[in-house]
């Protein structure tokens, strides 16, 4: 009888371990969809772009960005980070500001043909030239699996008032 006893402990303890581990796979290890959303800030932008002649579905059209330029004492500056609406892939915007480390945006998932508009900067912001990072990430459409990307090195230049 304390054989029979042991026997359906241990496999109430296996059934548990069990029930356990397939709890903690389902809710705290997969990733979740609402780690990659759409950016609800995203608006529609259509910056007159022509798809490139020989472009395919299958090639991702990145922008590039020459400069940003900013009054002293702004707190936003005024870019469009869009993502040209013949991509067929979301991206995902970060900035940084290369002086201190700092991320000054990182994007939810940006759909073709939309743009964030705007971006924060760096407080107490002095006149002069300094320089961004903006890295685009790309996503697949369908199952949000992180495809490439890239990444500019961008003057941003503060002009006194």
């Amino acid at each position: 009888m304390k054989k029979k006893k042991r026997i359906v402990i241990l496999i109430i303890l296996i059934l548990f371990c069990l029930l356990g581990g397939i709890f903690a796979w389902f809710f705290i290890s997969s990733p979740s969809e609402d780690v990659l959303k759409e950016d609800t800030n995203a608006v529609g932008y259509n910056p007159n772009l022509k798809k490139p002649k020989d472009f395919t579905s299958h090639q991702v059209a990145l922008p590039g960005f020459s400069e940003i330029q900013v009054k002293e004492g702004d707190k936003m500056a005024h870019v469009a980070l869009a993502n040209p609406s013949f991509n067929k892939v979301y991206f995902k915007y970060i900035v940084t500001f290369n002086e201190t480390g700092e991320i000054l945006l990182e994007t939810d998932l940006i759909a073709p043909g939309k743009a964030i508009k705007e971006m924060p900067l760096p407080k107490n912001l002095s006149v002069g030239k300094h320089t961004v990072t903006i890295a685009i990430k790309t996503y697949d459409m369908k199952t949000k699996a992180a495809l490439n990307g890239g990444s500019n090195q961008t003057p941003l230049i503060v002009e006194s008032k």
